[in-house]
């Protein structure tokens, strides 16, 4: 697994990629494809633009927000770090982010989100009826 760079989506569209900087290692880019519209901005505080957004230390928090808490990312953790080497925030996102519902979705850089299969909401529902 590369955890240098992902392809990240907004609405379906390939809107950008978010990777690490050359320079510094701790330093992460956003960077809006050309073509990108402004609809797929990331969010209202990454506006679509020709310049990168740069984060140091940690993702940016718009990335950051879509990364699993508590147990679930303990877990994923322990299970990945001993052999994805270099295993951090962006390499949880690159496990993570394929499968998300929402807004962004991630990819390994050059590839496709996996298509996540739909639920009715009356199936997902249907075990709560029975506690009435």
């Amino acid at each position: 697994m590369d955890n240098r760079a992902l392809s990240v989506f907004a609405s379906g569209s390939h809107c950008g990629v978010l990777s690490r900087s050359a320079l510094e290692e701790q330093a992460f880019l956003g960077t809006y494809d050309a073509a990108c519209a402004d609809r797929n901005a990331v969010s209202l505080t990454m506006p679509v633009l020709p310049d990168q957004y740069d984060s140091v230390g940690t993702i940016h928090p718009v990335f950051e927000m879509n990364l699993p808490e508590g147990q679930l990312r303990h877990r994923l953790e322990l299970m990945f770090s001993k052999v994805v080497p270099g295993f951090d925030t962006m390499s949880l996102l690159g496990l993570t982010g394929r499968s998300q519902l929402g807004h962004l979705r991630y990819a390994a850089q050059g590839e496709s989100p996996d298509d996540v299969p739909a639920e009715s909401v009356d199936l997902l529902l249907a075990p709560l009826s029975t506690w009435r």
